[in-house]
């Protein structure tokens, strides 16, 4: 398998070569290929004990993969298409929303709510002696409504967006950035010790990779500075996971040596558990027959559980036996728990494609992200002709969610069914004039 794992990316590399020119889509479309063609070479080899996967789940996870690069080969390139040296249009704007007075009022006001519930997580999770999480099945959120639609629906879409506009300020950075930098990172502290969650650190770093990337005019140079940089964030990101991980387990941050020591060991198997795990439960899935188990095929309503949460909760007031996609499989993912190793379980975790396959079988898995891979494509090379803030937040959250398909799909949540309409909407908006140049690499 081994072999035919590393043909298959010798090929599908020459396919982006051949066919992406621009250097943003190319870096994206190696990004994912790399990670998910080295993923699936790590678990060949059974890490940690896990389970053998089957060939018919390496090669159902493998079309899903090629048709995604595909969908990114499709979109047609046109050689007049605008280099990012236009990115002072992107600066220019970005400027204004930096200074612009009452949007900062509005983030101190946001940066000080959660900063108050911020502040009673800590304490209660302290009381308890593990970490009060706000999706998790604790009274210190129970009938506080108001906080729980603020938090899923104003709090996901701003930490997403600030994720854009953090690291692109602080790449082009200016003494009169620090107070709105300091106000957005502030929020940024707070929503991360609310949501306890060990991927946060990994959802940071993957958008300072891609916002660095697009501020370098699609190149990442692998220089002693961007080297020695790339180890700071990535000891940043170690000591973050292991932080959240105590909190997690203990309820507070404070770590003496040893608990340090065993935090970011316990991390580094994390991040390789959770780059492989997918796999193997994706195995599971594929072995017992979810799509039976869950009446399937579900048409959509696995893929897109977010969206049609809303659908669902209106039909169930026609029809009270009407079953969603949450309530089929997200609920059954999320609640059991199955073995990956003779000493291990996971749940939740199973990979993107699982999704795909439970709504249409092998169609979903070649059709969906190929889909995917031509919307992407297509809002990279619009970001070219018509550079603005809303295009780049939603290539950097599009990258994020690619990335983040070995672990799971991100369309089961309800909330990106207001944040991207509205990052299209903004990002059409406006027509921007540009001049032709060469972005071919």
């Amino acid at each position: 398998m081994i072999i035919i794992l590393l043909f298959l990316f010798i090929v599908v590399n020459l396919l982006i070569k051949y066919f992406i020119k621009d250097k943003i889509s190319k870096f994206i479309a190696n990004s994912f290929n790399t990670y998910w063609f080295l993923s699936l070479a790590i678990s060949t080899f059974e890490p940690m004990g896990y389970y053998e996967v089957s060939g018919h789940a390496y090669a159902l996870l493998i079309i899903g993969v090629i048709a995604f690069i595909i969908g990114l080969c499709i979109p047609k390139f046109n050689k007049k298409l605008t280099t990012i040296e236009n990115s002072y249009k992107i600066m220019y704007v970005l400027e204004k929303l930096l200074l612009n007075y009452k949007i900062n009022i509005i983030l101190f006001l946001l940066s000080i709510y959660f900063l108050m519930h911020a502040k009673d997580v800590i304490i209660a999770s302290a009381i308890e002696g593990k970490s009060m999480r706000v999706t998790g099945d604790s009274e210190l959120y129970v009938g506080n409504n108001l906080f729980k639609f603020i938090y899923t629906f104003i709090g996901y879409p701003l930490f997403n967006f600030l994720m854009t506009i953090i690291p692109y300020a602080l790449l082009n950075f200016k003494k009169k950035y620090l107070i709105p930098s300091i106000l957005s990172s502030t929020f940024v502290f707070s929503f991360i010790i609310i949501n306890a969650g060990r991927v946060m650190f990994v959802i940071i770093l993957l958008y300072i990779l891609i916002m660095y990337v697009i501020n370098n005019k699609g190149v990442f140079n692998l220089s002693l500075k961007t080297s020695f940089i790339s180890i700071i964030f990535l000891i940043v990101v170690l000591l973050g996971i292991s932080s959240i991980t105590n909190f997690r387990d203990y309820g507070t941050f404070k770590m003496d040596s040893n608990s340090l020591r065993d935090n970011i060991n316990d991390t580094k198997e994390r991040i390789l558990s959770y780059s492989v795990l997918p796999i193997v439960l994706f195995d599971r899935s594929i072995q017992e027959d979810y799509m039976s188990k869950f009446n399937g095929p579900l048409l959509g309503k696995a893929t897109f559980a977010g969206p049609e949460l809303y659908i669902g909760n209106i039909i169930k007031r026609v029809d009270p036996d009407y079953k969603t996609g949450n309530d089929i499989v997200i609920s059954y993912i999320q609640n059991n728990y199955f073995p990956i190793s003779p000493l291990l379980e996971a749940n939740f975790a199973y990979t993107g494609i699982f999704f795909h396959y439970q709504d249409f079988g092998i169609i979903g898995v070649i059709f969906i992200p190929l889909l995917f891979g031509i919307f992407f494509r297509k809002i990279v090379l619009d970001y070219y002709k018509r550079p603005n803030i809303a295009l780049l937040a939603l290539i950097g959250f599009n990258y994020f969610m690619m990335m983040y398909s070995i672990f799971c799909c991100y369309f089961i949540k309800p909330w990106i069914t207001i944040y991207i309409p509205i990052l299209l909407y903004f990002g059409y908006k406006y027509k921007y004039e540009y001049k032709p140049s060469n972005i071919i690499s």
